[in-house]
């Protein structure tokens, strides 16, 4: 008998939430159902290394819409009547029986019906031309929350009273906040998860502007200045195709320094304005009681610079020499690769 399926109908639910979509098939036979539930929900896998996804199914009238779940139920269970019944295999044990025995109306009196729903696609990704990777499924329901990181109250804040300018004591002091948001973006259908390039970002700043102005997301996702941008975690969640194949969810957690400074200090002492940075910390200086500036000042790994005829190695103070930022850089585009 020849696979078939046959559109029943269709139901389309919009409101101001989203979108949910309706369809019901039939199909036959029965035995058909399994290949249809793989088309239905897509799949992923890797061919000499490379990524190669099957997409979930696109609804043919609204096309951002794709198959998220479906459902099989038998068309008449009354024709399973006419099925054998489990208790046929001779002498198997009854787990066996429950387990391989396929139960399934006798072909050409009944097949099935399938229920499937279809949701939106929300990703960040413009591109026009996915290939087999189907990137669009990398950047799905990015999302951008408000936030503030607190700081201590810091010296060399004054006020003006009659003329005059005068401390503000610490007694009175409340925490100094930053805007800080948070980026989630999320990936799906990885036949692996991507580990190396995880841990390879860990506690990293992006090196360059991200995502680049020539990128197929940039129209979605707030461009974050050099070292503004901090990877914070991944979650990975653990999915399974109909043949029963692993796959991965991952979702990917920044934080993004929102805060532009008049007077920002280098590593070097240039000051200019600019946005603030992971490698940058709110202080006022000090050196042997001398009170500097109070600003924003970008923190490095310093080298001390030792006395060299003094006794047990000692360091001039105030003295180091910058060897490197405090936050290493990474490429965050190498987090999204196929």
């Amino acid at each position: 008998m020849a696979n078939s399926i046959q559109s029943l109908n269709r139901t389309v639910h919009v409101s101001n939430s989203g979108i949910d979509i309706e369809r019901r098939f039939y199909i036959e036979p029965y035995s058909y159902h399994p290949e249809v539930l793989k088309t239905l929900l897509g799949s992923a896998t890797i061919v000499k290394k490379v990524l190669s996804r099957v997409p979930p199914a696109r609804d043919p009238w609204i096309r951002n819409c794709y198959c998220t779940e479906a459902m099989i139920t038998l068309a008449d269970s009354d024709a399973m009547a006419g099925s054998p019944g489990l208790e046929d295999g001779g002498n198997n044990t009854l787990i066996k029986k429950l387990e391989n025995v396929r139960e399934a109306p006798k072909e050409g009196s009944a097949g099935a019906f399938v229920l499937a729903h279809y949701r939106p696609l929300i990703t960040a990704w413009e591109g026009t031309n996915p290939g087999t990777t189907h990137p669009e499924f990398d950047w799905i329901d990015y999302s951008v929350t408000p936030g503030v990181r607190q700081m201590p109250w810091p010296e060399g804040l004054y006020v003006y009273h009659q003329g005059n300018s005068a401390a503000v004591p610490d007694t009175v002091g409340f925490p100094f906040t930053v805007p800080v948001n948070t980026l989630s973006i999320r990936r799906m259908l990885l036949p692996e998860v991507p580990w190396e390039a995880i841990d390879a970002a860990a506690g990293c700043v992006n090196k360059n502007a991200w995502p680049p102005d020539n990128s197929a997301v940039s129209k979605r996702i707030p461009q974050s200045p050099p070292r503004t941008l901090k990877f914070e975690n991944a979650e990975v969640t653990n999915q399974v195709d109909m043949e029963g194949n692993r796959w991965y969810e991952v979702t990917y957690t920044f934080t993004r320094i929102v805060l532009l400074e008049d007077v920002l200090t280098s590593a070097t002492g240039d000051v200019n304005p600019g946005p603030v940075t992971w490698n940058h910390v709110f202080t006022r200086p000090s050196l042997w009681g001398w009170k500097g500036q109070t600003g924003w000042f970008e923190v490095f790994k310093g080298k001390a610079v030792p006395i060299w005829d003094a006794p047990l190695g000692i360091d001039w103070p105030g003295m180091a020499k910058v060897y490197g930022r405090l936050h290493a850089e990474c490429d965050f585009d190498k987090l999204f690769v196929p």
